[in-house]
């Protein structure tokens, strides 16, 4: 958690706010990466899908999930399929989980001029944190709160399972943080919830 920021939400914090949000979070218990081809084709392992459905068992007892995002790697979109499974549980048909590329560490696959040179693995997050002023962090943040969806009735939550580097950039650039590290990332399934009210997006 950024020195200053709020707690991260998951499965051992669910205070979500009553009237719903979007709640934002890291993806699921994954096998080991050991190079940057295979940080775009790792999968969950049996376990981290496991803890994904358990964890949207849990949101499924108090919310309704409306809308379900996801980073197009294979593990964000398990993630986020294992967590609407868990949360419907057969009671009413499953929202379809949709690719969002705004949403992936590798920014050029969003085909946004100014994301193309951002590559958030550890070294392009810290390059990118550091600088919040920079143009480029201005128009992540821009660019990410422009096209995550927010639910459109009060009661529901909006999933989006995404990679430790970007719920942390959401964390500190909402805040207004000076800078965030590694050290700062949210463990599996763990997140943050946006509210948005009279058009302005907060954190919950």
């Amino acid at each position: 958690m950024p020195a200053g920021g709020k707690a991260y939400f998951g499965p051992a914090n669910l205070a979500l706010p009553p009237a719903g949000g979007l709640l934002v979070v890291r993806h699921s218990a994954r096998h080991p990466i050991r190079n940057i081809p295979e940080s775009y084709v790792a999968t969950l392992t049996d376990e981290g899908r496991a803890m994904a459905f358990a964890f949207g068992e849990q949101l499924g007892r108090q919310w309704t999930i409306g809308e379900a995002v996801a980073s197009p790697t294979a593990r964000c979109m398990e993630t986020a399929q294992q967590i609407v499974r868990g949360a419907v549980d057969g009671k009413r048909p499953h929202p379809v989980v949709r690719p969002l590329t705004v949403l992936h560490f590798d920014q050029k696959l969003t085909g946004v001029p100014g994301l193309a040179g951002v590559f958030l693995n550890d070294p392009g997050f810290i390059a990118l944190a550091s600088n919040p002023g920079s143009p480029t962090y201005v128009l992540l943040r821009e660019t990410l709160l422009a096209n995550l969806p927010f639910p459109s009735q009060p009661g529901v939550l909006t999933l989006a399972a995404t990679h430790d580097v970007l719920v942390t950039f959401l964390q500190a650039s909402l805040l207004g943080l000076p800078a965030a590290s590694p050290a700062d990332f949210p463990g599996y399934l763990e997140g943050v919830c946006l509210v948005k009210e009279n058009g302005q997006v907060r954190l919950w």
